[in-house]
């Protein structure tokens, strides 16, 4: 599906064309990203939260099973901080994806 895409950060409301929807697209004057549709942010969003808290849990998982080695084995403590510090980026990626701006094509030309 295709159609000219408008950004409320231009000052003419100018219009510019995009050629597949639910893509990332790019203002060719301001270079701003936006969405076209809201289906792709929106899962992503969901993809990423959900990927996140599993890593979370599983941290904590690995955080409370693994006490008692932890204190004789100290290169557990890698594994707890890997398990948080991906499921922290996966939180901040949803952040970004359900922040995204969305634009909507005006006429289809499909």
């Amino acid at each position: 599906m295709s159609g000219l895409l408008s950004d409320g950060s231009l000052p003419a409301q100018q219009e510019w064309m995009e050629l597949r929807f639910n893509t990332l697209a790019k203002c060719p004057h301001c270079k701003k990203i936006s969405s076209v549709g809201s289906a792709l942010p929106r899962r992503r969003c969901c993809a990423y939260i959900t990927i996140g808290m599993i890593c979370i849990f599983i941290g904590v998982g690995l955080t409370v099973g693994t006490r008692d080695f932890a204190r004789r084995y100290n290169a557990t403590y890698v594994s707890w901080a890997f398990a948080y510090l991906l499921g922290l980026i996966c939180l901040i990626r949803a952040c970004y994806w359900g922040a995204i701006k969305v634009s909507y094509p005006e006429n289809s030309f499909a």
